[in-house]
């Protein structure tokens, strides 16, 4: 990203391609929550009691943010924070001043901080129950002071305090099952080049335009490159979510104009984006004959000057209509209508393509 772009984190959350991590400045009760307003550390994923990982306390409240090389920066008046992706389960944090991460025990049982040791380096590991997480968190720069009040099995309250003389550098690492402790330290300028780099091959697909929209493209850009998440679980795919901020899944029809803003300069993810769709469908969305899709397809043949193949697929269309009814959808190898036989999109279709195709040039 050749430019710096400011964002508002409580629109636009900070994530990278391939994550389910996002970094938000959320209001007090986000989506009927118990939280209060602050920056967090969120999942995107739903196999979860809670999205909200830890509150992300900042030295002042009020900060301003920008998107730079592909990493967030925060800059308040007493302190500047970046942030960058090392993957797409680990965040690096590179400052001065102090952040404290708040892992909200008190919403979840089982959550707690405990200290470990790697190669003769003190992490700590945050589990958090739930998000049926934990999350290792490596000072490479700076100290450490956790804040933790025991009850029983959990923990009331657990925060740890990373602050540096003069900088800290730490990373917090998502960790499903095992985790190496072999692991390389972080290092924040390699992370941000590679990351970066995903970037503007991702931006090499930007259309040129005046001036005053450039700032437009490269938001709009950022918001689709950065609500990509990597196949897992059911999405055999790469996947472009509908968003990483509120509406975190991937969404039938929207779906399809992802795949249209990428098609041209990236075909392969374009066509994941079409596919994903059908990759977990039933027998009631995938496979059989539709009216809308098929008038986009004759749309489609006719603006690529396939008049005559547009022509003969309204005519196989409408004579389906005459044996089978105006079905809301046919079986694809006899034709026979399915479920409701008076389905309005369908008759439309049929008077759509009888009034401007099949009796045109007779």
């Amino acid at each position: 990203m050749s430019a710096s772009l400011k964002i508002d984190l409580t629109q636009v959350p900070f994530s990278a391609r391939g994550s389910f991590l996002a970094v938000s400045q959320l209001p007090a009760h986000w989506q009927g929550l118990p939280n209060a307003a602050g920056l967090y550390l969120r999942t995107v994923r739903h196999d979860v009691q809670t999205p909200l990982i830890a509150q992300i306390s900042l030295p002042d409240e009020e900060f301003d943010a920008a998107i730079e090389h592909a990493g967030l920066t925060l800059t308040g008046a007493s302190f500047r924070v970046e942030c960058c992706f090392a993957g797409p389960e680990a965040l690096l944090f590179r400052g001065n001043g102090s952040v404290t991460l708040d892992f909200l025990a008190e919403t979840g049982a089982y959550d707690y901080l405990y200290a470990v040791e790697a190669d003769s380096h003190l992490l700590w590991m945050a589990n958090c129950y739930k998000n049926n997480k934990q999350y290792l968190i490596r000072v490479e720069q700076g100290t450490a002071e956790p804040d933790q009040c025991w009850q029983e099995s959990t923990a009331l309250y657990a925060r740890l305090r990373i602050s540096g003389a003069p900088d800290f550098l730490f990373e917090i690492r998502e960790i499903a099952c095992e985790w190496d402790p072999l692991q390389p330290p972080p290092d924040f300028d390699r992370s941000m080049a590679e990351t970066e780099r995903d970037y503007l091959a991702f931006e090499v697909g930007l259309p040129e335009s005046a001036p005053c929209f450039q700032e437009l493209l490269h938001q709009a850009l950022f918001i689709n490159w950065s609500s990509l998440v990597r196949p897992e679980g059911f999405l055999k795919r790469e996947s472009m979510y509908m968003s990483k901020n509120w509406m975190t899944n991937v969404w039938s029809w929207d779906h399809c104009f992802n795949a249209m803003a990428l098609c041209r300069d990236h075909p392969s993810l374009a066509w994941d984006q079409w596919m994903i769709m059908a990759d977990f469908q039933d027998g009631y969305w995938r496979g059989p004959i539709w009216a809308p899709s098929t008038l986009m397809l004759i749309d489609g043949l006719i603006r690529c000057g396939e008049q005559g193949l547009a022509r003969e697929v309204s005519e196989r269309f409408v004579a389906m209509t005459e044996k089978s009814g105006f079905a809301e959808n046919y079986d694809a190898l006899t034709g026979e209508g399915l479920r409701d036989r008076a389905y309005t999109w369908t008759a439309s279709t049929a008077m759509i393509l009888v009034r401007e195709i099949l009796s045109m040039n007779r």
